[in-house]
């Protein structure tokens, strides 16, 4: 039912602030490179940032928003700091995602000029950096650019998760008579998939795609029920920065649009509907043919695919991870088999809520199987049952019908989602079983509120293991990186092939460290026994850093660029395990 003449709550008018000084950033940052040849400077970088806080600055003088904003710059702060402390330890996160932001600080210019002539030292020329989307990159290259650090940089994509748990608080105050501390953890719940938590210490933008559809659903049901400019402008800017984060934002970002469609038809009439439908659908053109020029366009033209190579079909390397069984079954197959198995890199089916020892130590920002955490199979079986129940009650289904419609095509988006086996490529089906929980809590029945409870509770027991498993991953990576380093130090210069670990080098690097890379697929020998552990490879078992005294030298007397390896890489894992 549409209510109107009441404001939206001031943590929905913080949330839109913070989308928008993030997309604000991108905007500018874009506009930046697209009106000259050239690449950030630091100076570029401190005053695209500047404006970009114009929102938040104004939004901190007015009273009734004025402490959520400070409260959320000091969350901000603590962000960046945790930030700093983690190390990246993802494979993407490390390899063309370090690559391509580091390009963009020394001379790439994506608009103007091939990322081939910027690849970082030692690295590989790796194809994505020129195709995907880069709106993500420009984020951590402003970041850095201002004057954080490398690591310290990728807090900066936790600004539209505050923004959605504020926005899911202000739609929670609308829609549900509760308690304050319950809506406080739910909006925290919907804004803490394991995909964000997951990725939190990474450069990897899934979790941020993540928070980006949480608040653009948050948004779209206060515009269901209330209207405003506020829920639309949170809704433009969550789907243009998604749009320019991820090729599969547009598939994602569609259905939600569909389901937020159809709630606003039977709740508000054509009009809202309209309005709703025509303002995404020209934000959309718009973030795809003005931001994403480069490379929706670029690809378009140059391969007649505008999501190369990821639209080709020798594109292999994801599926690579896949038994060889189970590559040519259904997209729902496969999405159904990895969120009923084991969190891993292998597929290994279990009952649902049951709990290995192995589990707690698997999750993190790059797992394949049951990238939603140890109990999300149960928790999505409840919401399930507690979405058909709801469906059966007349005053549920009339209240939560908004709810129930987004969750509907939400589940059905992951059928045209490539992939959607990963789950941090479908962050939809998170918020999917959120949004079934939170629907059933509307019903008179108990029994259907009980089951919504249930489901609720067991997605938040599902991610608090799932935070367990990552901070204690990170902690020992971190211990053990630190360590190494320390010996690296000692060692003064160092040589190794660092293989896909391109984030690794910079870091030695900025560590005082004189660092060599090598390209040698067999493992090295230290002469005189003085090793240095720097990263783990596909296999997890560590790979070996020398001093460069005690490393016999190129034949040529050069060092190579070491080539791309990275569908090699893949395929040696894959027979790897198959082995095992």
């Amino acid at each position: 039912m549409s209510v109107t003449g009441r404001p939206l709550a001031p943590a929905a008018t913080v949330a839109c602030m913070l989308l928008t000084s993030t997309f604000l950033a991108v905007l500018l940052g874009t506009v930046w490179l697209e009106a000259a040849p050239h690449a950030l400077t630091p100076t570029a970088c401190r005053v695209v940032i500047g404006l970009s806080l114009l929102p938040i600055a104004a939004t901190a003088r007015v009273r009734s928003t004025g402490r959520i904003a400070l409260a959320v710059v000091v969350a901000v702060v603590v962000s960046l700091f945790a930030a700093g402390v983690a190390i990246d330890i993802s494979y993407d996160g490390q390899e063309y995602q370090y690559d391509a932001t580091w390009a963009l600080l020394h001379g790439w210019n994506p608009v103007w000029l091939r990322y081939d002539r910027f690849v970082p030292p030692g690295a590989t020329a790796l194809p994505w950096p020129q195709h995907y989307a880069w709106g993500a990159w420009l984020l951590l290259a402003l970041a850095e650019g201002a004057g954080l650090s490398s690591e310290a940089a990728k807090g900066i994509f936790v600004l539209p998760a505050i923004a959605a748990g504020l926005v899911w608080y202000a739609v929670l105050l609308d829609m549900t008579p509760i308690r304050t501390p319950l809506r406080v953890v739910l909006a925290l719940l919907a804004a803490t998939s394991p995909t964000v938590l997951g990725e939190f210490p990474t450069r990897l933008n899934d979790g941020l795609m993540a928070s980006l559809a949480s608040a653009f659903v948050g948004f779209g049901l206060l515009y269901v029920r209330r209207g405003g400019a506020t829920a639309l402008g949170g809704m433009a800017a969550a789907l243009a920065l998604a749009v320019d984060t991820k090729f599969n934002a547009l598939p994602i970002f569609g259905a939600l649009t569909a389901g937020l469609c159809v709630a606003a038809l039977f709740q508000a009439g054509w009009g809202r509907t309209v309005r709703l439908g025509g303002m995404m659908a020209g934000m959309t053109l718009a973030a795809v043919f003005m931001l994403g020029w480069h490379p929706y366009v670029t690809n378009a033209i140059a391969h007649g695919n505008p999501f190369w190579p990821i639209g080709d079909p020798a594109y292999e390397n994801n599926t690579l991870f896949m038994p060889s069984w189970l590559r040519h079954e259904p997209v729902v197959v496969q999405t159904v088999y990895s969120v009923a198995s084991s969190v891993g890199q292998r597929l290994a089916p279990k009952w649902p809520f049951t709990l290995s020892k192995a589990e707690l130590g698997r999750m993190n920002g790059h797992t394949f199987w049951s990238g939603f955490g140890p109990w999300f199979s149960g928790a999505a079986l409840l919401g399930v049952l507690a979405g058909c129940a709801t469906l059966m009650s007349p005053f549920a289904r009339r209240h939560a019908s908004p709810l129930l419609c987004v969750a509907a095509f939400a589940l059905l988006s992951a059928a045209i989602v490539p992939q959607s086996w990963i789950a941090r490529f479908v962050p939809q089906l998170w918020l999917a079983v959120f949004l079934l929980g939170l629907a059933a809590l509307c019903a008179q029945t108990l029994l259907v509120r009980g089951l919504g409870a249930t489901c609720l509770l067991a997605l938040g027991v599902n991610s608090g293991l799932a935070l367990l498993s990552i901070s204690y991953a990170e902690a020992k990576a971190v211990v053990a990186i630190n360590r190494s380093v320390s010996v690296a130090q000692r060692a003064g210069e160092i040589c190794a092939d660092f293989g896909s670990s391109h984030a690794r080098i910079g870091l030695l690097r900025s560590r005082g460290v004189r660092v060599y890379p090598l390209h040698s697929r067999s493992p090295l020998q230290c002469a005189g026994g003085k090793q240095v552990p720097y990263v783990y490879d596909f296999f997890e078992t560590p790979l070996i850093a020398c001093p460069c005294d005690e490393v016999a030298h190129d034949p040529t007397g050069t060092w190579h660029v070491p080539p791309d390896t990275t569908v090699h890489d893949i395929r040696e894992s894959r027979q790897h395990r198959d082995r095992l």
